[in-house]
């Protein structure tokens, strides 16, 4: 089994939350940005995040290891297994996870705060980073894909390139990073699209969405929302990637 992704990142292990509570990162601060800009920007977001983080840690924080983690997909999942088993915080508790968790009730009215410009950057730059952090996979499940790893009978690739659309026809093709670096190549006879439902309204083909556009009734924005012929407002955010409440 082949597991393919642009980035080749395994969710974070879950590991125990502990006692600290946040004071930057929390609705009073989010709704001072709203009613100061009229909207958000992911820096000032940033910002408060790392605040909590360097709070919590009471030392700075080590973004690269977020945004830019080294090792081969086996190595940092063990390494995630132990940050998990043991904690990185004074009471074996992830400090992390536990200031993440803290943003998940207020992650949805973030997202829909976003200016435009703002909300496709984070689309673009950080959805799989804020995925494999606010998901991490229980630690049963972590040792189970680790011994799969080790085995031989689950790898780990980053894609390079095209992905093979749901309409091309076997065997597939794929382009990936391999062990030192380099592009090659695979051909599979069968592939698991394990990419969700598309977040592009406009190629939805179900005869509901089609008409919709077709009439006019529905209408795409740019930023990704949809807007409907009688009202003025937003009624979601398409393909909008945090579904937490």
């Amino acid at each position: 089994l082949i597991l393919y992704s642009r980035k080749a990142l395994l969710p974070r292990v879950r590991g125990r939350t502990g006692p600290y509570r946040n004071q930057f990162m929390v609705p009073e601060q989010i709704q001072a940005l709203i009613h100061q800009k009229g909207h958000l920007l992911l820096a000032d977001l940033f910002d408060l995040l790392n605040r909590d983080l360097e709070k919590a840690y009471g030392r700075p924080f080590a973004w690269r290891e977020i945004t830019a983690p080294q090792g081969t997909p086996t190595s940092m999942l063990e390494r995630y297994i132990r940050e998990a088993r043991d904690g990185d915080g004074p009471h074996g508790d992830i400090v992390w996870q536990t200031v993440l968790q803290q943003t998940f009730p207020m992650v949805r009215h973030i997202y829909l705060s976003l200016a435009p410009a703002e909300r496709m950057r984070l689309d673009r730059e950080f959805n799989t980073l804020f995925f494999v952090h606010a998901a991490p996979m229980p630690m049963i499940n972590a040792q189970k894909l680790l011994a799969l790893m080790k085995a031989g009978t689950v790898s780990v690739r980053k894609l390079i390139g095209k992905t093979p659309s749901r309409q091309d026809e076997a065997p597939f093709s794929f382009t990936f990073q391999d062990a030192n670096g380099q592009a090659a190549g695979a051909t599979h006879p069968y592939v698991v699209d394990a990419m969700g439902q598309s977040p592009s309204y406009a190629s939805n083909q179900e005869t509901l969405a089609v008409n919709l556009l077709k009439s006019g009734t529905v209408q795409i924005e740019p930023a990704g929302g949809l807007w409907t012929e009688k009202s003025d407002q937003r009624l979601s955010s398409a393909g909008a990637p945090f579904p937490y409440p």
